[in-house]
């Protein structure tokens, strides 16, 4: 049974919660390990709008980014979600304490059902231990009213 951690915020108008499964060794720490933030996206049964995000701390996980997947549930669709990253003392309710990691290339559905990236090119793909991501709906979405993200990270 993989271990796992939950999150959870109330930002904007619903409740989103990510959560990131130990695939393989580890538990943090730096023990070594494959672990999976999965990131549910959905806005009540509506089309997803521009600009709802959550926060994620990594806390005793440390490791690179290795690969993202995204999948649009039900439908056919288009949105970018980008990754933003910050720091305890450097978070802010708004955007201006984040900086992207994915160096312009987001993960992103163009009218499409599901995209897989491992090459991560122009990615900031270190990820430390007390890091806080942001997952943002940088793009509108047309026709979907739910996408799966997930982002593999290696201790």
């Amino acid at each position: 049974m993989p271990d796992s951690q939950m999150a959870g915020r109330i930002v904007g108008h619903e409740l989103r919660v990510a959560r990131l499964e130990t695939l393989e060794g580890g538990g943090g720490g730096g023990g070594g390990g494959t672990h999976v933030l999965w990131c549910p996206l959905f806005w009540g049964g509506a089309v997803l709008p521009a600009r709802i995000w959550f926060d994620f701390r990594w806390l005793g996980i440390s490791g690179t980014v290795v690969s993202w997947s995204i999948y649009g549930q039900i439908v056919v669709g288009t949105i970018t979600v980008d990754i933003l990253k910050s720091t305890h003392a450097a978070w802010t309710r708004d955007n201006t304490g984040f900086a992207s990691i994915c160096g312009g290339n987001q993960p992103a559905l163009v009218a499409a059902d599901k995209d897989y990236d491992n090459t991560l090119a122009g990615w900031s793909t270190a990820v430390a231990a007390s890091d806080i991501w942001r997952i943002y709906t940088a793009g509108v979405a047309t026709a979907l009213t739910r996408v799966d993200l997930h982002i593999r990270v290696d201790e």
